[in-house]
């Protein structure tokens, strides 16, 4: 987990849901076998929660990287957040612009991790399954006993809350979504005492009841963000659209920067790709060919440094 933390900062956003210990949420910990068909037990995780397949920890680069370029039909942004130290009462937005119609049930949801978490007591031992080296390498787990005493522990990625169930919060999302909708709900918790608020991350969940898949998460939290800011601050255009064979992706940049381009078809599967590179300051226009795509719709993925912009394109042949 500390690994992926921090290989991937950026993207990457673990949560550690503990069985059998002090940390353990009892709603979350009893609804991993059905989140992970098949679950084989602890330590396993699932990425998204997609599929049917669970992933070894030392799986998870391997999964990250199959699963880092799906495409989600919405954004998803933690706005308006606040904390009161003196009530420890936290109120914050989930909100999601869409680029698509949804006709199926989706719901937002949140976790809340702690870092940093730590006992003195029996309690707090670690079982450690990867002892011995049988079960592989595990940064340096492999050579440590199978019980390992709190005092050398210190837990991090904790899930601490799962609001409002492990399936999100029924009703916080209508039914059917109209593509350009922009929906948000709000969410009010009261940190427990005893809790490190410094040391907490709030993370944003949008889940497809129908598939069980969280299509996306954000925990990156923005008190400034308004609907105005959820339609991008580049001038990004595609013309024509629809379109035959050619069409212009058009984008103004304000200092060089590193531009990518792939492209996804209804069912989020990767159709193009094209390399990064740099473009100047100023206004950019790349040529996309239909050539060897169907007729249907597309999304057009435009990733700027660390920025995303989606539009929706039409092929019409």
């Amino acid at each position: 987990m500390d690994y992926m933390a921090e290989t991937y900062p950026d993207s990457w956003i673990g949560v550690a849901v503990h069985n059998g210990d002090p940390m353990v949420v009892t709603a979350y910990d009893n609804a991993i076998p059905n989140i992970i068909p098949n679950f084989p037990g602890y330590p396993s995780g699932t990425l998204d929660r997609a599929g049917d397949n669970y992933w070894d920890p030392e799986q998870f680069e391997e999964g990250y990287l199959q699963r880092i370029d799906a495409l989600s039909p919405a954004s998803i942004d933690i706005a308006n957040f606040s904390w009161d130290p003196v009530t420890r009462v936290v109120t914050f937005d989930l909100r999601s612009e869409f680029i698509v119609d949804i006709y199926n049930e989706l719901r937002f949801g949140v976790v809340m991790t702690e870092d940093s978490l730590w006992g003195t007591t029996a309690a707090w031992n670690q079982a450690n399954y990867y002892s011995g080296g049988g079960q592989g390498p595990m940064c340096g787990f492999e050579t440590m006993p199978a019980t390992i005493p709190a005092a050398q522990m210190h837990y991090d990625h904790v899930a601490r809350e799962i609001l409002d169930t492990p399936y999100g919060t029924v009703g916080s999302l209508p039914s059917p979504i109209l593509e350009g909708s922009v929906h948000s709900y709000t969410y009010t918790y009261t940190i427990p005492e005893g809790w490190n608020y410094d040391k907490m991350t709030f993370i944003g969940i949008l889940i497809d009841m129908s598939t069980g898949e969280i299509l996306n998460a954000n925990n990156v939290i923005d008190p400034y963000l308004g609907i105005d800011k959820l339609n991008m601050d580049a001038n990004v255009g595609i013309y024509p659209n629809p379109f035959n064979n050619l069409t212009n992706i058009v984008f103004s940049l304000t200092q060089p920067e590193m531009v990518k381009i792939d492209v996804f078809n209804l069912l989020g599967g990767l159709v193009y790709s094209e390399e990064a590179k740099q473009y100047q300051a100023g206004e950019n226009k790349i040529q996309f060919s239909a050539t060897n795509l169907d007729n249907g719709v597309y999304f057009v993925k435009l990733s700027i440094d660390n920025r995303t912009y989606i539009q929706k394109v039409s092929v019409i042949k």
